[in-house]
């Protein structure tokens, strides 16, 4: 399942990877309250090296999931089908009220799953 991030746009949805079928019926997406701002504070860079055991071998990725995102442009948390996080899902993400009160979304230590939080840290 991904739950992708619009903070321009005030907006968050829902929806399962498009893998067999293009559509996802139970989508949904919701409009931020006027006064709430989104904002993805520390996005996850993932760098994959390959490096095959013979210089000369083309690099298979066979076993290296394809990865669909619908809103490829927006920040996307991706829950795997064992409940954990991908290593593509945003570290912090806050959410701030117009009177200034913040509450924080951040991955645990474990990297497996988030926490709501007073601050960042």
């Amino acid at each position: 399942m991904d739950l992708w991030l619009d903070a321009a746009n005030g907006k968050v949805g829902l929806e399962a990877e498009p893998s067999f079928e293009k559509e996802d019926s139970k989508r949904t997406e919701f409009d931020l309250d006027n006064g709430l701002t989104l904002e993805v504070v520390k996005q996850a860079v993932v760098i994959q090296s390959i490096v095959p055991m013979n210089p000369n071998q083309p690099i298979s990725v066979a076993s290296v999931p394809r990865v669909n995102l619908t809103h490829a442009n927006l920040p996307t948390i991706r829950f795997l089908p064992d409940g954990t996080l991908s290593e593509t899902s945003p570290e912090k993400i806050k959410l701030s009220g117009r009177d200034g009160s913040a509450l924080w979304l951040v991955q645990a230590k474990d990297k497996l799953s988030y926490e709501i939080r007073n601050t960042d840290e």
